[in-house]
């Protein structure tokens, strides 16, 4: 069964739908099986501050003075809602200043592991079907828009591109190697990055939660926290190497970011439960993640 795995035991469609312009739907939103790509690094602090100036957050940085950023490209063969894709932009924020995260080609995830507070601001999203769009626009008070996606899978590569459905626009496109096993140098650089022992208890995770934030619209008018659980079937962390992986990240708002790619995390048998927005950033700044699996 596509959902027999504990985290939709634990968070089951609810009995009721929801209703959204394109018509009911279920929720919370479950991903049963997919293949997602992370590809995390970072963009210059002063442009993306700029960009969220209007949002009631703060982009986390560097201790060399970068911000937090990644892309995600995601193809969802069965859902909650029907098969579809995804393409995000996220940055990584607080509600209140924290302490600059460590240099090193997985920041992000040890800002997202392992700092009081931390989320990630779901800023740029585009999916392929009017329902998924509907959903994350309105429950999930996201700022979806409508894609045209194709993801080509070979022996030890990924190839994905994403154009904009209403103006034809390319949005993103990547070729990135997909490799059956961590290196030796990701092992390596995860623990620069974390250190030592906090490398050892994120390799051990199962089970990973999330906070998403969204982004300031007419749903809602305020950043709100939703958690997300995910779980992968096969999950491997690699290095970007630009002579073996490419990414344009062609859109003109994040194109003029100079976002620098560091990593890319292949999450095969990918499955994940979104649920809805719940808690306000004033009272979600003293909260932590439930505990790791």
């Amino acid at each position: 069964m596509p959902n027999a795995h504990p985290i939709f035991q634990r968070y089951p469609l609810s009995a009721e739908a929801v209703q959204t312009s394109t018509g009911p739907q279920p929720t919370p939103y479950h991903v049963y099986d997919g293949h997602a790509v992370l590809i995390g690094g970072t963009a210059d602090l002063a442009s993306v501050k700029k960009l969220l100036q209007h949002e009631h957050v703060l982009p986390a940085q560097t201790q060399s003075g970068r911000a937090l950023m990644a892309v995600w490209a995601v193809d969802e063969p069965q859902a909650s809602h029907g098969a579809h894709t995804e393409m995000q932009v996220s940055f990584y924020v607080t509600p209140k200043p924290v302490a600059a995260v460590r240099d090193g080609a997985f920041a992000v995830l040890n800002f997202l592991l392992n700092t009081p507070g931390a989320s990630q601001l779901c800023h740029g999203l585009w999916n392929n079907t009017p329902n998924v769009v509907a959903y994350n626009r309105e429950v999930l008070g996201l700022a979806p828009r409508l894609a045209r996606s194709v993801f080509h899978y070979a022996a030890d590569r990924l190839q994905f591109e994403f154009e904009d459905a209403a103006s034809g626009q390319p949005l993103m496109r990547g070729d990135v190697r997909m490799l059956a096993r961590q290196p030796m140098g990701a092992a390596m650089a995860l623990i620069k990055s974390f250190g030592f022992v906090k490398a050892m208890q994120a390799a051990a995770i199962k089970t990973v939660q999330t906070y998403v934030t969204n982004p300031i619209g007419t749903v809602l008018p305020h950043n709100a926290n939703a958690l997300t659980v995910s779980a992968s079937d096969t999950l491997v962390a690699q290095l970007f190497e630009p002579a073996h992986d490419k990414l344009a990240l062609l859109d003109g708002t994040y194109s003029a970011l100079d976002f620098k790619p560091e990593f890319v995390e292949h999450m095969r048998g990918f499955k994940m439960v979104y649920l809805n927005p719940r808690v306000d950033l004033n009272t979600f700044a003293n909260l932590r993640l439930p505990a790791r699996e």
